[in-house]
């Protein structure tokens, strides 16, 4: 019984530290998103949410550069053509690694 509650206690502890790195990895992405829809004037505050927030700056983004259609364009068509590609030959390699047993420890940790 006290070696199952030490079990539960790992994995709160675990759940935790999971929560706080997830904070810490959406932090900078936050950001970002909250320095992008600022003014001009509030453009160097330090705090991570400010109140004057805008889309003025997309709208002017936009038609000021003529290119950015045609890059996403091309992002769009490289994410949609090389995702497939990856699904196709990760399900071959799963397939592959389905049919053969391994009795080797060392691949349970991969």
């Amino acid at each position: 019984m006290r070696h199952r509650y030490g079990r539960q206690q790992l994995h709160v502890g675990w759940n935790i530290f999971l929560l706080i790195f997830a904070i810490l990895c959406v932090l900078p992405l936050l950001y970002s998103a909250s320095l992008s829809l600022r003014t001009q004037n509030s453009i160097y505050d330090p705090r991570l949410f400010v109140t004057d927030l805008t889309l003025n700056n997309y709208v002017k983004a936009i038609p000021d550069n003529p290119t950015l259609l045609n890059n996403f364009i091309a992002s769009l068509t490289i994410a949609l053509t090389s995702t497939p590609a990856t699904v196709v030959c990760a399900s071959m390699a799963v397939f592959g690694f389905s049919r053969k047993m391994f009795t080797e420890r060392w691949f349970s940790i991969i």
